[in-house]
């Protein structure tokens, strides 16, 4: 997947997490580019702060690419925002080889300013896809939705439940003991 759609997928995948008034800087609009700026997508909140989310397709040296785009994000002259303005940094990547120690030094970096980090890898996003959002990962990656013809127990009773409109299945069995006696579970 190319840088472009990757951001795309992601501005995409957080705001089907909630957040609204995503400002995509970092997307060029009617095409499949990226366009140069600090940070790729940013988000105004009530309060007049802001989250900066940064992506990267970046497989090798991601700690350093990482750290130097929180440095991009904590200059001003790049963003024209005071650091004081920056509630939290979401840094997305799709990549799986960040080290434990990486990624404390990096929060910690950005604790010194009074920022969160919130570090997003490939193994999150696609879990969160493949369980919470697959019309993203129809829409962006061209995989079909399944017909969930076939699935576990567990995984039939929660997509079920999600409707609203049927009796849920995932219930307690109440004050039928007598019954349940007969019953060979």
């Amino acid at each position: 997947m190319n840088q472009a759609s990757f951001q795309n997928m992601c501005d995409a995948y957080l705001r089907k997490k909630g957040y609204r008034n995503l400002v995509a800087l970092g997307s060029m609009a009617g095409a499949e580019k990226t366009t140069p700026g600090t940070p790729d997508t940013y988000v105004p909140l009530a309060d007049g702060r802001y989250t900066f989310v940064e992506y990267t397709t970046q497989q090798t040296s991601l700690a350093d690419k990482i750290r130097k785009d929180i440095d991009k994000c904590f200059d001003e002259s790049k963003t024209h925002v005071s650091c004081d303005l920056i509630e939290k940094i979401i840094y997305i990547h799709n990549s799986s080889n960040i080290h434990a120690k990486d990624d404390h030094e990096l929060k910690e970096y950005c604790n010194s300013y009074s920022i969160s980090l919130d570090i997003i890898g490939i193994d999150d996003i696609a879990y969160d896809l493949m369980q919470h959002y697959p019309s993203i990962v129809h829409d962006y990656l061209g995989i079909p939705l399944s017909t969930n013809q076939v699935q576990n127990i567990d995984d039939f009773i929660e997509q079920y439940d999600r409707n609203k409109t049927a009796a849920p299945l995932d219930t307690n069995f109440l004050f039928r003991e007598k019954e349940m006696e007969q019953v060979d579970v």
